[in-house]
């Protein structure tokens, strides 16, 4: 877990979140189980009990030989089509020859389809955006797409004509933090919207 303001930059991010996973690996060997009865967690059996989501980085070369282990035997790798998630959502990456591939499985109870869609777009605009500038604020980071940010844009025009500004700030109340900073950021850069 990582708490941060917003006003920092991805990379400051980067850097807390380099140092917590750190430490998480100088205690790695600590059994899950000794985790779970000092924290006196109860354990259910459809919810993970530390997390919901996982973020996974498969960066070790894991190419299994199809050469014979013993006579008769084989190994063999075997992708199993899991139907189940076993957290509400995992983002598995794999480092592959030109680049890194980027895997969402999420459960169906809690996820429809075209949400997990936009999530994803939503995460290849947030990707774009820290590659080209890493040193941005978390804030000024855009996660819409520019249609998103259009119909957003013109939401708030005619509610702000209807209505004043409280259906506006009543509206952007709704809205994650990180998008609120960036319509915010944007709206005291022009007083056109």
């Amino acid at each position: 877990r990582t708490k941060f303001s917003g006003s920092e930059s991805f990379l400051d991010l980067l850097q807390r979140v380099k140092g917590s996973t750190m430490d998480a690996f100088e205690h790695q060997v600590c059994p899950v189980e000794q985790i779970l009865e000092g924290l006196n967690i109860e354990r259910k059996v459809n919810q993970n009990p530390l997390y919901d989501v996982m973020v996974v980085l498969q960066n070790a070369d894991i190419t299994l030989q199809h050469e014979p282990v013993e006579q008769g035997v084989e190994i063999q790798s075997y992708h199993v089509g899991a139907d189940i998630s076993q957290v509400d959502l995992l983002v598995n990456f794999t480092e592959e020859a030109v680049g890194i591939r980027a895997e969402f499985q999420y459960d169906a109870d809690l996820f429809r389809a075209e949400w997990m869609e936009t999530f994803v777009r939503h995460f290849e605009n947030l990707l774009q955006a820290v590659v080209a500038d890493p040193s941005q604020s978390l804030y000024a980071i855009p996660v819409l797409t520019k249609e998103e940010q259009q119909t957003i844009a013109s939401f708030e025009k005619a509610a702000v004509a209807a209505n004043g500004h409280r259906v506006a700030d009543r509206y952007m109340q709704l809205l994650p933090l990180a998008v609120r900073g960036n319509l915010y950021t944007r709206a005291a850069e022009s007083e056109q919207w």
